[in-house]
């Protein structure tokens, strides 16, 4: 199925964040069959220009967002992103009449409100590598999509249905690595970004202002360490140079998996510098010197 990826967070307080997340979902699309086209429009200076010209260039037979946040997280100033998606999608309605599809964490922490304000067709609610996958197969055989854990459907009354979580992906080392190449990240470092990278999903904490354990699970789910080393080297290689960040809700714990990983990228002596969110509780002068030994 032909298919444009959007990738809508245009935030760049305090540092504009590449789209992990929708390079992930491109990934796993792409490694199922399906024709997906990848369009970043946080850097654009012309968002809707670049959006209406995208969809000019192809027959697309579904346009997806991939919404990042809510909000800026920030109670002193606070801005709300709902209106610029919803320009964006008013863009694709003007111009594109096949199903529009909602995903992203920003998304998933409220997927009815989105979907009834921007009238879009369905959306994957969690982890998005299988759910939309399924959806796009659906699609292209002309099946409903109806019925799919983790997927909401508009129906032509105006109501929304379906579940409210995609099954957590328990093998991380299953998914294809993410399509990093599809990333301008000269443009993200150029203004203080990073190539992002987890080394695991879930989080058993109880912070009372983190959805972590909402979006992703309370239980890790590990990747191994070496499949984590090669994909920062080949980023690295094709890129000469690069910051790096480790995107997990917390790097230190579990305790172990840190070192593991932290070891892996000393051993291979990947030349890279790296930071991460780390718990100060636990963190001690051998995490510490791992950690810096292996560039962070």
């Amino acid at each position: 199925m032909r298919v444009l990826l959007v990738a809508t967070n245009r935030e760049r307080s305090p540092y504009p964040v590449a789209p992990l997340g929708a390079l992930c979902v491109v990934a796993a699309g792409r490694a199922a069959g399906h024709e997906i086209d990848f369009l970043d429009l946080g850097l654009e200076a012309s968002p809707h220009k670049t959006l209406r010209k995208a969809l000019r260039k192809d027959q697309y037979q579904a346009v997806a967002f991939g919404i990042r946040n809510l909000d800026n997280c920030w109670a002193f100033a606070p801005r709300l992103y709902f209106d610029e998606v919803r320009l964006l999608a008013e863009t694709v309605r003007a111009s594109f009449k096949g199903p529009l599809i909602l995903g992203g964490t920003g998304f998933s922490v409220a997927p009815q409100g989105w979907m009834q304000r921007l009238q879009a067709d369905c959306g994957v609610v969690g982890e998005g590598e299988r759910a939309f996958v399924e959806v796009l197969d659906r699609l292209q055989a002309g099946r409903p999509v109806d019925g799919i854990a983790g997927v909401i459907t508009t129906h032509k009354n105006g109501s929304t249905v379906g579940e409210l979580s995609s099954p957590v992906i328990a093998q991380l080392s299953e998914l294809p690595c993410p399509a990093h190449e599809l990333c301008a990240y000269p443009r993200y470092l150029r203004r203080g970004g990073f190539v992002g990278v987890q080394t695991k999903r879930g989080c058993p904490l109880g912070c009372v202002y983190c959805i972590y354990p909402q979006l992703e699970g309370r239980r890790y789910r590990l990747r191994p360490p070496e499949a984590i080393v090669e994909e920062v080297e080949k980023v690295a290689a094709r890129l000469k140079r690069g910051h790096f960040f480790f995107v997990d809700s917390v790097f230190n714990d579990p305790k172990g998996h840190a070192l593991a990983v932290c070891a892996a990228l000393a051993r291979r002596r990947v030349k890279v510098s790296w930071t991460a969110f780390c718990n100060p509780l636990g963190f001690d002068a051998e995490m510490a010197r791992a950690m810096a030994h292996a560039g962070c």
